[in-house]
């Protein structure tokens, strides 16, 4: 799982926590929220009114869960536990793609946050409305069709399905009901009646008036904001990659969003970074079938990071094989970067998914494996295959700082 959001919502929020209740009048908790005629239009109040009114019984609590309800899976920005490691051993400097992550425009972003806050009157819709919808939509309506495009412009469509057929192929999995989909940010906010199909289907108690009125208003601020947010496709909407399945199961899918292949290709990682990514999250779908999620690590942060790393492996080893991608040592390169990139200082997060050191090491050595088969043709069980990742990985984590 890839999530890299986080820094958008952090700067969203904190912005709004500090203007939104001079510049539109807003009471200071979200759930609560009141609306002041004498600051807006007489429209306005009057639709943020009759959306108070409407709002069905426990709705708060029904925004806050709907990422659970819905299975969408925690990642590292979720929540904060127990310190797992101590962050002064390892080496966890800044990468490229998160100085680009840094770098982009999220002006719009709070811009459309703040409309939507002004007009329901929860934070906490007002939030994910903006940044999570194209997740929402993808795990509700999504499915896997020779219709789909992958890439913001299509471009990656073909490398991925051919890759899917790969995948499927190579391990020792029932792969054929694992669906690829794709996240596009600009294809959800660019509808009115795809936003009220979705909020209704999200949050529980929520009627066909009620959606198309907030499908209605999600819609009117984010196209007021014509900037990077560009209705509905800025990066942060899209930018996240998961795997859903249950332990033990086959199916499931893999859902692919525009703005993580945005960001790969900012940082000049080409064609190979998405592929890598894919083979990442194909990789969860072994474990899930394979039960392989189970561990005796004591933390959250240490479990997640294994399971992480581990699909980091079975990624490049994927790639590099010769029954796989077959790709050559200059080709891996940027498989190998990408999943440096993605490496996050979240230590004691239960969703750390390791350093971009430790996730290098662990890219390497399964592109390692792969090239130094013998013979080459044999493809490892991935029961096999993990217990060899299980003995390299206090060599994948060991403190790296001095």
């Amino acid at each position: 799982m890839i999530k890299l959001d986080a820094l958008a919502k952090s700067i969203a929020l904190a912005t709004l926590a500090m203007c939104a209740t001079a510049s539109v009048g807003l009471a200071a908790t979200p759930s609560t929220v009141a609306v002041s005629a004498a600051n807006a239009p007489a429209q306005l109040s009057a639709s943020a009114q009759r959306v108070q009114a409407m709002l069905p019984k426990g709705w708060s609590g029904n925004v806050s869960n709907a990422k659970a309800r819905l299975g969408i899976p925690e990642t590292e920005w979720s929540e904060m536990v127990e310190r797992a490691i101590n962050p002064s051993d390892y080496q966890c400097s800044n990468t490229a793609m998160n100085s680009w992550i840094d770098g982009l425009d999220v002006s719009d972003l709070i811009g459309a946050i703040s409309g939507i806050y002004y007009e329901v009157g929860d934070l906490d819709f007002a939030y994910s409305a903006v940044l999570d919808f194209a997740q929402y939509d993808a795990m509700l309506f999504g499915y896997e069709s020779k219709a789909n495009r992958f890439g913001k412009n299509g471009e990656y469509t073909q490398l991925l399905t051919a890759e899917m057929k790969d995948l499927r192929r190579f391990w020792d999995i029932d792969g054929t009901e694992v669906q690829l989909v794709p996240m596009h940010g600009a294809d959800v906010y660019g509808s009115v009646d795809r936003l009220a199909r979705l909020i209704q289907n999200a949050y529980i108690g929520v009627d066909d008036e009620l959606a198309n009125l907030l499908g209605q208003i999600v819609y009117d601020n984010v196209h007021a904001h014509p900037g990077m947010l560009a209705n509905g496709g800025h990066p942060y909407l899209s930018l996240n990659a998961f795997a859903v399945g249950s332990s033990g199961q086959a199916g499931g899918a893999i859902l692919m969003g525009d703005g993580i292949m945005q960001a790969m290709a900012a940082v000049g990682l080409g064609d190979v970074a998405p592929r890598a990514i894919l083979g990442h999250e194909f990789g969860h779908h072994v474990q899930y079938q394979k039960n392989l999620f189970a561990s005796s690590l004591p933390t959250a942060a240490e479990r997640t990071r294994r399971t992480e790393l581990m699909a980091d492996s079975f990624s490049t080893y994927f790639l590099t094989h010769a029954r796989g991608e077959s790709l050559n040592a200059k080709r891996l390169l940027p498989s190998l970067q990408s999943f440096y990139q993605i490496g996050d200082c979240g230590f004691s997060s239960s969703g750390h998914h390791g350093t971009p050191n430790q996730r290098l090491r662990s890219a390497i050595w399964g592109s390692d494996v792969a090239d130094q088969a013998r013979p080459q043709g044999h493809i490892l069980p991935a029961s096999t295959f993990d217990a060899m990742f299980e003995q390299k990985l206090p060599e994948f984590v060991a403190p790296d700082a001095h």
